[in-house]
């Protein structure tokens, strides 16, 4: 994982200092947040820079017994922040909860100086969890942020579909708390996305372009059309 993150480091690298941007085919035009910290960093005043390090070490998971990339020390400072599971659950939470951060710099300032007071009073830059999840105002913001997740929501359709009473409807509402299952099966065969041949197993679709359809489905995950 440690090898995988700083390729993507370097990758982004690289794209960002030939056209001031880290964008790629994969990664949405650069909204992956990554790309976003990368470019953020590259326009920070010189002091507050993160370095190379430290920014590889909020995607990858570095122990301290990693030899390959840095030494101990560092392995030992640069531990990770973001780390490449929970793509659809943690990511989707850890993403709401930064997003109300930014919007919210009181919120983000309070927040700040409860955990940089916890680890000042430690002496050591990393929490154990236990240690974390006994921080008050860290347990708040965590909770409030789930508990407002869970409201009534409007959903859109791809595609219009009738109801019973025969009308179109373009998006569903689904009351707070209605427990949802996805097909991810019918998403795989749907011939919209697919094609005709959707149920036919052609390992050769992949040697191809695959169809606008599928790539522009924007279904969430590591592979966003599986």
């Amino acid at each position: 994982m440690n090898q995988t993150s700083v390729e993507i480091f370097e990758a982004k690298k690289k794209a960002l200092e030939k056209d001031g941007s880290a964008f790629d085919t994969q990664d949405q035009h650069g909204k992956d947040i990554m790309s976003i910290l990368m470019r953020a960093n590259s326009q920070a005043a010189e002091g507050e820079k993160l370095s190379d390090e430290e920014v590889i070490g909020q995607v990858s998971v570095v122990s301290k017994y990693d030899k390959l990339q840095y030494s101990q020390e560092l392995a030992n400072k640069f531990h990770s922040t973001f780390a490449f599971a929970g793509t659809d659950t943690t990511s989707n939470a850890i993403s709401r909860i930064l997003y109300l951060l930014a919007t919210n710099p009181q919120v983000q300032e309070g927040l700040r100086t409860e955990i940089t007071e916890a680890i000042n009073t430690k002496g050591d830059s990393i929490l154990l969890y236990d240690e974390l999840v006994a921080l008050p105002f860290l347990e708040a913001v965590c909770r409030e942020t789930l508990r407002l997740a869970l409201q009534d929501a409007s959903v859109p359709l791809s595609t219009p579909v009738k109801g019973i009473d025969g009308r179109e409807m373009h998006s569903i509402m689904i009351p707070k708390n209605t427990k949802v299952f996805i097909s991810i099966l019918n998403a795989n065969r749907d011939p919209a996305l697919w094609g005709p041949d959707a149920h036919e197993w052609k390992p050769e679709r992949w040697l191809s372009p695959l169809p606008q359809a599928v790539t522009d489905a924007k279904v969430p995950g590591i592979y966003g059309n599986l």
